[in-house]
């Protein structure tokens, strides 16, 4: 009898002990993804070869470009040879650039015109979706790269992981599963 009560408070030990470290995992996991979606949401996060992820978060390229999908950019530079370069950039082309006010601020809208100075090329771009208003007027200087793919939906799925309901909602429903087995 002695012997079965040990092994019952040793298991009980081992399975609080599991859980501690089952939450703590969780917790640490998802604190990750909350810093890489922090990330993209300051200003574009950057991956393997000059490319760039961004999520969107504003309707003005749509259809082409949906709230919530995740954009990947090429980097663009002064033409020195060694990665794409800003002069490359035509009508048509979408990119993403710095806001005016705010380098953090990511812009991701269509090339509608372009003009090429002694100095500088400057693009007028606009968003897909915006009637009537004048393009914006962008520098060379200020276009992080060109959009060269978008993957639907991936910015809610990051969006999501990163708020503090899922993650309070995640630990409870871990604390659920754990306590309903025991």
């Amino acid at each position: 009898m002695q012997e079965h009560r040990n092994s019952t408070a040793a298991f009980a030990r081992r399975t609080s002990a599991l859980t501690a470290c089952a939450i703590l995992a969780t917790i640490l996991g998802l604190r990750s993804v909350v810093g890489a979606t922090s990330l993209a949401f300051e200003s574009s996060l950057p991956i393997v070869g000059g490319h760039r992820l961004a999520i969107v978060t504003s309707g003005s390229m749509e259809p082409a470009i949906r709230r919530g999908d995740v954009v990947i950019t090429r980097d663009v530079g002064d033409c020195d040879g060694t990665s794409s370069c800003v002069q490359d950039i035509r009508v048509d082309d979408v990119i993403s650039y710095s806001g005016e006010g705010n380098t953090h601020l990511s812009v991701t809208n269509r090339v509608v015109a372009r003009t090429v100075t002694a100095n500088q090329v400057f693009f007028a771009t606009k968003g897909d979706a915006v009637v009537g208003a004048f393009p914006s007027e962008v520098s060379s200087s200020r276009v992080n790269g060109r959009v060269i793919a978008v993957i639907p939906h991936l910015g809610i799925v990051l969006i999501a992981l990163g708020s503090r309901l899922f993650i309070a909602g995640t630990v409870v429903l871990l604390l659920t599963v754990l306590f309903a087995r025991g």
